[in-house]
């Protein structure tokens, strides 16, 4: 069959990711490929690596910036700090140009200055085809030697679902950068649009610092950096790996008006948008007041939005009427609705 754009269904991933079992006793891996896991783990001598690839295809605007970040993002939901980055760029056969090659390259270099993350391989080419850059990106990262890695396999019934930063900023930020021309014909102010520009950077799409903030202070039972499928998709992710149910207040869940301007233009839900920039942590209740408190005094928004339960499989809205429906979710992202 022809898949659409986006991930391959989960189904259909989890089959052929059984092809890479590792085969034999030195490989070292302590967490193979997984659907709906951030990361690869690797026994190295006394370290443990973790390992990240992600793409970047839906942006164009800022694509390095994104490249960079996405991947660092994966590094810091395992507890681990990011440190190597490599990449492949691929560059549109009838577009590219010194300009794009500059700017593409310094987006890169300034931002992995600024995180002390080393570039140490890459390849990039001409590729036939293309009509906009694509970059990916892997980046390694070391775990401390006191720490055990987080994964999206460590939930239990009972855990406390918190939301760090808002769902679909980086959606906001993709819709505002590619679509502009379209959103001022259909009457959004060049204002709003601007607005959800800047949520590239803020609130941004980094969740580095709020992952290490919370990892370096509480134990966290599952963490995930939602992605491509947006927040519904990282949240059922999450659960299914914990082997947990999970019952969601869908009133909790603040949804910045601008990100409801937008996707209203596109019907576009955006709790299925991509979704860079917050964060699904897992913790037992007792831990949730130090949690919020510690993140109220660093001025990063959080919200308690849930549960995970001991019924595998029902992923739960309880609306606020009280009663309860399924939670939609897709491996579709609804941002191909702008493509």
């Amino acid at each position: 069959m022809n898949y659409p754009p986006g991930k391959l269904p989960p189904n259909v991933l989890r089959r052929l990711l059984r092809k890479f079992i590792p085969q034999h006793d030195e490989s070292g891996i302590i967490l193979p490929p997984t659907p709906g896991q951030d990361t690869g783990i690797v026994q190295f001598g006394e370290q443990q690596l973790v390992i990240k690839a992600n793409p970047v295809t839906f942006a164009t605007d800022e694509i390095g910036y994104y490249a960079v970040i996405i991947n660092a993002n994966d590094i810091s939901t395992a507890g681990a700090i990011p440190k190597w980055f490599t990449t492949t760029i691929l560059l549109p056969e009838k577009e590219t140009t010194d300009a794009l090659c500059e700017k593409i390259f310094e987006s890169i270099a300034e931002e992995c200055n600024k995180r002390k993350i080393a570039v140490v391989a890459g390849h990039t080419e001409v590729t036939v085809g293309l009509d906009r850059p694509v970059i990916a990106g892997t980046m390694l990262g070391i775990l401390p030697n006191d720490k055990t890695p987080i994964t999206t396999f460590g939930g239990k019934p009972g855990d406390i679902i918190l939301l760090i930063k808002d769902v679909a900023i980086e959606g906001t930020a993709i819709i505002s950068r590619e679509c502009e021309n379209h959103l001022l014909q259909k009457g959004i102010s060049k204002k709003i649009i601007d607005e959800g520009k800047s949520y590239l950077h803020s609130p941004g799409i980094s969740i580095v610092l709020e992952a290490e903030l919370l990892t370096a202070n509480f134990p966290v039972h599952a963490l995930h950096g939602p992605t491509e499928g947006g927040f519904s998709m990282g949240l059922v992710e999450l659960a299914e790996n914990s082997k947990c149910g999970v019952l969601i207040e869908k009133s909790a869940i603040e949804i910045p008006e601008i990100t409801h301007q937008l996707c209203n233009i596109y019907n576009i839900d955006p709790l299925q948008l991509i979704a860079s920039g917050c964060l699904i942590a897992a913790v037992d209740s007792q831990d949730v007041p130090s949690i919020v408190g510690l993140f109220q005094e660093n001025n990063i928004k959080i919200q308690i939005i849930g549960k995970l339960t001991q019924f595998q499989g029902k992923y739960e809205f309880q609306e606020e009427d009280g009663g309860i429906t399924p939670i939609s979710y897709s491996h579709i992202d609804e941002i191909t609705k702008i493509f």
